[in-house]
């Protein structure tokens, strides 16, 4: 569940991969490995994957129909008046156009002052057309829900500048079945949210522990493929 980076050693901070507008060290990878918790510039670098190199979900992101809210985008939601936040984070990246955003949340996201912070991971899909946002978290908590998904939403729908109140649902997930896997069902939920949309909202019967543990070892050969010299962006 910690969204923390291990400590850098010369091996670990060299720049594995860079793609788009992020960048993996040696440290950032190695959180892959089986046992290991997820870090925001994992999900910076698989939501640009998203953007760019994914067939279906770089179709929806191009068309506008879905938005990727990189990790470090909310907590300058949190450090920022409505307007500003509107301005600077929301604006540029179309997310008042789209119908689904895609948010991955950490239990230190209110606290702009700790990057790469926190000790669990979930995610925020928030329906713009139905005016509803779920909630989804292999490791339900009601301080997570209560004191950082809540708050955030409220924060969301006032820089968005929507006359609708998000509702905030709480559907059926799957449970993880360790203390380290919650960044990699949030991540597996982001790309089934992207590829699927909201309506109807989608199932996650097909996430299982088989399933969070072969998607460590496809991530890890995206990034492999990516680090070539000809990763062709977008």
């Amino acid at each position: 569940m910690d969204a923390s980076s291990p400590p850098q050693t010369a091996t670990a901070s060299r720049v594995v991969v860079t793609y788009e507008d992020a960048s993996l060290f040696a440290s950032d990878v190695a959180l892959l490995e089986p046992g290991q918790w997820l870090n925001d510039a994992i999900f910076t670098f698989a939501f640009e994957y998203f953007r760019h190199g994914h067939a279906e979900t770089r179709a929806r992101s191009k068309s506008g129909d879905v938005v990727f809210v990189d990790p470090s985008s909310l907590q300058l939601l949190f450090a920022m008046d409505a307007a500003s936040a509107r301005v600077a984070l929301l604006e540029p990246i179309g997310a008042a156009q789209a119908k689904v955003l895609v948010i991955p949340v950490n239990d230190a996201v209110s606290d702009a002052r700790q990057p790469n912070a926190g000790t669990h991971w979930a995610l925020l899909a928030v329906d713009t057309e139905q005016s509803r946002a779920l909630y989804l978290d292999s490791m339900p908590s009601a301080s997570m829900r209560d004191q950082v998904v809540t708050p955030l939403l409220t924060r969301l729908s006032a820089a968005l500048g929507t006359h609708k109140r998000l509702t905030l649902l709480q559907p059926p997930f799957p449970r993880q079945a360790n203390s380290f896997d919650c960044g990699m069902y949030a991540l597996a939920a982001a790309e089934h949210v992207a590829v699927t949309g909201l309506n109807p909202e989608p199932s996650f019967d097909f996430l299982s522990p088989a399933f969070i543990s072969e998607l460590r070892q496809r991530w890890k050969a995206i990034i492999t493929e990516t680090a070539t010299p000809d990763n062709g962006h977008s």
